[in-house]
């Protein structure tokens, strides 16, 4: 059970539901994650996290990019929360399975793409040290370019958080959901 449980609708204030709906208008399709729910006890919090977290998940990089760094960033950061509520993104987005199986094992897969390899690279450091080498800085650079690499940094930062956040308040799977990796 999760040691802060979500605010429900009942129990916020005015603010607090006018930053809900700016979270339901922000997230159509997927509807308001536990995640957001539990910014919603920091008001002011919540309306930055929705600004900048819709960026990060509509915004930054393109959807096969976004949804790679998200699951790397996951598995990484040992979130089954955060892997299981990206894993159909990154299926839609067109991930391959034996990709995203590698990754569940921890095993670097064998990428046929200069960019995801790149990419993981990248986020392989920033989470195991919090800086690049430079011959992966080089390499990101030279494949990714100047834009999609401060996006991935960015979007590395934001799923680190999310993984804290998941982690911190103990938040679990969904009621009979296997773990997709245990670690």
């Amino acid at each position: 059970m999760s040691r802060l449980p979500p605010l429900t609708q009942d129990q916020m204030n005015d603010e607090q539901r006018a930053i809900y709906k700016e979270f339901q208008e922000a997230h159509p399709r997927t509807g308001v994650a536990i995640t957001h729910l539990t910014w919603m006890r920091s008001p002011e919090l919540a309306r930055l996290i929705v600004q900048f977290g819709s960026f990060m998940r509509h915004g930054c990089l393109d959807y096969r990019k976004r949804e790679l760094a998200i699951l790397i960033t996951g598995r990484e950061a040992k979130s089954p929360v955060e892997w299981h509520l990206h894993l159909p993104y990154a299926r839609e987005a067109g991930i391959d399975e034996q990709i995203i199986e590698a990754l569940a094992e921890k095993r670097k897969p064998d990428f046929t793409r200069d960019d995801d390899i790149a990419l993981y690279d990248v986020v392989m450091e920033l989470m195991n040290g919090y800086k690049l080498s430079q011959k992966t800085y080089e390499k990101a650079i030279n494949v990714l370019g100047p834009k999609d690499l401060v996006e991935l940094v960015a979007i590395t930062g934001y799923y680190t958080l999310m993984a804290m956040q998941i982690g911190a308040f103990n938040f679990e799977l969904p009621p009979g959901e296997k773990p997709p990796f245990v670690d």
